[in-house]
């Protein structure tokens, strides 16, 4: 087509919804049109380009914690939008990102114990020290006679003193509260948390920890949570009906045509994917069976319905028909059958509060709008209602355990004691007095003199002395066995079982203790002499065992050239390079010069070559080759040589009419004809780059990959959709090595400009 205005494509689908909206596709082509001719600014592309572009597809991008999925069916699509964050989730102001426990909130608690802020973000146990008692949520104090509550960190409170005081808890905060670990304070809003929604608009975060609402644009409408378009919008100046396809239809004209679809097709109607045409009695049969075609008992029944009669099943194989009601009825379930009948209504003309429950009261009337009244006092009650009304196994209102006075003890009050009121404890009885003590005896040489009548002390003196080995713990000594007493004697005989041995080198005899020994060092078979450029000989254990006079050492030496030499006792020998002139020793330069050398003989002094071989002539040629391209003979390149080896071999499409399906190697299109979800397993991308398959639905169920390795048209993580449940879309996979990814997707309701 050469003019959009004039020419516009045959559209396949439907411009209204059943429910009164513009379909997806419309919504889709418009909304495009007006945003590709710029909208209110200048047009991104101009008329020709305009009609040259194909909305094929609608993803939903995988970013910012967000992904989702567009599932199109019967002309709407239905978009599910999730998150990819797992866990808590918290917004930056962008995205949705995973919140860390003690950071972004504090959490969960487990058992049943004192809580405080831990300084993490979280909490610990609080450990009930001595005269506290914690049990069933009640904090009970033992034996503290007087609690107050300090004003502190966020917390205040009151006490009812008394030995079973009521704590009042409350927080001198306003507002919502947070902790740090040790206090709590007023929670900053947009710092702390997201401040409450107000209104009914669609919001979007700010950046500052809170929401601002959505503008709603041209072409769009928001009203009680249905975000709408309008259909307005775009250039559109006029737009005619094409009659093809099986279909046809007329245009009001004008800047907002309304279209009329129409079908000059009469019966039941047969869809190609492209076109609609009268169905045969072949086709009827293959879409809904044979049984429901032979079978005329299934369907002669409809034929005795009347105008507006409603047909259902009282039986098995049976229909029976609902003659029309009334307007206005509705219909209802009545002994197992559908039956007409009017709506359940009624108006509630009057509302009283009455009754008293522990002193709260409710009252007033209400006859058209308003309030009751809550009142009163709250006051009676009993420990029955409570959830905790005793304090250690004591209930409220009764006595502690009595404490009652024994023998020799008597109380200022009574001879109970039950904590009500403070009492004094004296002694009755009485006892004796001790009237002198005095010190004698002695032991060991230690005394124990003086006498006390009153007051004083007792003198313990005395030197200590007389000490028998009987009072000793330890009273003798025992050397090699044999014990002899403090104060005693004894003979103490030498062990021989480790007596010292004279080794190698040495003279002399063992020693066992009991006689003296001399220890030598031994002679050996060298004389005593002086050696001159001696020769030694000295064993393990350092000893000269042999020695001799040597040979007087060199003095001088004489050289031949080209051998050089300085002379004296300690010469230095050397050796001349030899040169053109003189003799000596052949440098590795040399060597490499005369072992680079040619050998005699007759050699080549030029090359030249024959295409696609190519020489650059001379005694020293560049023999080269061309790489081989679609012009020019030469070399197979690597790249080309796996090109060429990974070329697809031709094959006929295959159909699939199961549930599951394996791409074989030779797979190039791959058509699903099956009733339900189909899913693929594509080959190993890796072993297959640059492979390209094409995938087609006859039937409206989505084809999936057995794994998430197809990558999405529009970008993004690999996942396992393929097709929707669309009949007659089509999609192109390509393997990039790694996944499979959509390069292309045609929708069967696409609209094409041309």
């Amino acid at each position: 087509m050469s003019n959009l205005a004039s020419n516009l494509p045959t559209s396949l689908t439907a411009f209204n919804t059943p429910a009164g909206q513009i379909s997806t596709p419309w919504f889709m082509f418009l909304n495009q049109v007006y945003q590709r001719t710029g909208g209110q600014a200048t047009p991104a592309l101009n008329l020709t380009q305009l009609q040259q572009v194909v909305i094929t597809s609608l993803n939903i991008s995988s970013n910012n914690g967000f992904a989702g999925d567009v599932l199109v069916a019967n002309n709407a699509a239905t978009l599910t939008l999730k998150t990819t964050v797992s866990g808590m989730v918290k917004g930056n102001g962008t995205a949705l990102l995973a919140a860390v426990a003690g950071v972004d909130y504090a959490p969960p608690t487990s058992g049943t114990s004192i809580l405080y802020g831990n300084g993490a973000g979280g909490f610990s146990n609080v450990t009930v020290g001595t005269g506290l008692t914690f049990t069933g949520g009640t904090l009970a104090s033992t034996d503290v006679q007087t609690i107050s509550i300090a004003s502190s960190n966020g917390f205040a409170g009151t006490s009812s003193g008394g030995l079973n005081p009521v704590l009042t808890l409350n927080t001198t905060v306003t507002g919502i509260l947070k902790g740090n670990g040790t206090a709590i304070s007023a929670a900053v809003s947009g710092t702390d948390y997201a401040p409450a929604t107000s209104g009914t608009s669609i919001l979007y975060g700010n950046g500052a920890g809170g929401f601002s609402n959505v503008t709603i644009g041209s072409g769009v409408t928001f009203s009680a949570g249905t975000l709408s378009a309008t259909g307005s919008g775009g250039t559109i100046t006029s737009i005619s009906v094409v009659s093809a396809n099986g279909f046809a239809g007329t245009s009001s004209g004008g800047t907002t045509p309304a279209l009329t679809l129409s079908t000059s097709i009469t019966g039941v109607l047969y869809g190609n994917g492209t076109a609609i045409s009268a169905a045969t009695g072949s086709q009827i049969v293959s879409v809904i069976g044979t049984t429901a075609v032979t079978n005329a008992t299934n369907a002669t029944n409809l034929l005795g319905g009347a105008t507006g009669s409603i047909p259902y099943q009282s039986a098995t194989n049976t229909t029976t028909f609902l003659a029309a009601g009334s307007n206005g009825q509705i219909i209802r379930q009545v002994g197992g059958v559908p039956t007409w009948g009017t709506d359940y209504t009624g108006t509630v003309t009057s509302v009283s509060g009455t009754g008293t429950v522990n002193g709260i009261t409710l009252t007033g009337t209400v006859t058209t709008s308003g309030s009751l009244t809550l009142g009163g006092t709250l006051s009676g009650i009993g420990n029955s209602q409570l959830t905790n009304s005793t304090i250690s196994g004591v209930a409220l209102g009764g006595n502690l355990f009595n404490l009652t006075a024994g023998t020799g003890v008597s109380f200022s009050t009574g001879t109970t004691y039950n904590g009500s009121a403070a009492i004094t404890i004296n002694a009755t009885g009485s006892g004796g007095t001790v009237t002198s003590v005095s010190g004698t005896g002695s032991v060991n040489g230690i005394t124990l003199t003086g006498t006390v009548t009153s007051s004083g002390s007792l003198t313990l003196g005395g030197t200590l002395s007389g000490i028998s080995n009987s009072q000793l713990t330890n009273s003798s000594v025992t050397f090699n066995g044999v014990s002899v007493a403090l104060g005693a004697s004894g003979t103490i005989t030498a062990n021989t079982t480790n007596a010292l041995t004279i080794g190698t080198g040495l003279s002399g005899g063992s020693f066992n203790g009991s006689s003296a020994v001399t220890i030598a060092l031994a002679n050996t078979t060298v004389s005593a002499n002086s050696y001159t450029y001696a020769s030694l000989t000295v064993d393990a254990q350092g000893r000269l065992t042999a020695a001799s006079s040597g040979t007087a050492p060199v003095t001088s030496i004489g050289v031949s050239a080209p051998i050089t030499s300085t002379g004296g006792t300690t010469p230095t020998i050397g050796i001349t390079q030899a040169t053109t002139s003189t003799n000596g020793y052949l440098s590795s330069t040399d060597w490499n010069t005369f072992n680079n050398k040619q050998p005699a003989g007759t050699y080549v002094t030029s090359v030249s070559g024959t295409a696609p071989v190519v020489s650059s002539g001379g005694t020293t040629p560049a023999i080269s080759m061309a790489a081989a391209n679609g012009s020019t003979n030469g070399y197979l390149t690597s790249t080309d040589w796996t090109t060429f080896n990974n070329k697809q071999s031709v094959s006929a499409p295959v159909t699939v009419a199961a549930s599951t399906y394996s791409i074989a190697a030779t797979d190039i299109w791959v058509i699903n004809n099956y009733a339900g979800t189909l899913t693929l397993t594509l080959p190993t991308a890796s072993s297959y780059s640059g492979r390209v398959l094409n995938i087609q639905n006859y039937t409206a169920y989505t084809v999936v990959s057995a794994s998430s390795n197809v990558v999405p048209i529009a970008g993004g993580s690999a996942a396992t959709a393929i097709l929707n449940a669309i009949a007659g879309d089509r999609c192109t996979l390509v393997s990039n090595g790694t996944n499979w990814v959509v390069t292309d997707y045609t929708p069967n309701n696409i609209l094409l400009l041309n």
